[in-house]
């Protein structure tokens, strides 16, 4: 294990909704798992291919713990985005994942490398399908 805390992006819970991605490996090797405000937002605003991938998803959602932004993350956004053109729901995800010492996990590294140096970023382990 990398770290005992982590932060989800959006599309893990989607990837690991869709079942794309080893959620032993990915996601429950940390003790403690956080999903941003931000992240349940997107992840409950994505389309759906039925009512059974939705309930999943609340499900899933439900497993881990919300962070809500505060001052503290609203003023890292703001840094970050000064630093780089980072979209704003990316940027308060980063900084939550900056503030709780966590790990932030994601399959779209690029979105978030060169920003800021504190926060360790990776991928998920993908499902080997047969």
């Amino acid at each position: 294990m990398i770290g005992n805390k982590a932060i989800l992006d959006s599309n893990v819970i989607i990837d690991a909704v869709r079942k794309l991605i080893d959620i032993e490996k990915s996601i429950f090797q940390f003790k403690f798992i956080y999903v941003s405000l931000i992240t349940y937002i997107e992840v409950l605003g994505y389309n759906f291919k039925d009512e059974n991938e939705k309930l999943l998803t609340t499900k899933i959602l439900g497993l881990f713990e919300i962070i809500n932004p505060d001052i503290e993350i609203a003023d890292l956004t703001v840094s970050y985005r000064k630093i780089r053109k980072i979209k704003i729901p990316d940027a308060i995800i980063l900084a939550t994942a900056r503030k709780l010492n966590a790990i932030l996990l994601t399959s779209n590294i690029i979105d978030f490398t060169n920003i800021d140096e504190k926060v360790t970023i990776i991928e998920p382990v993908k499902e080997k399908h047969v």
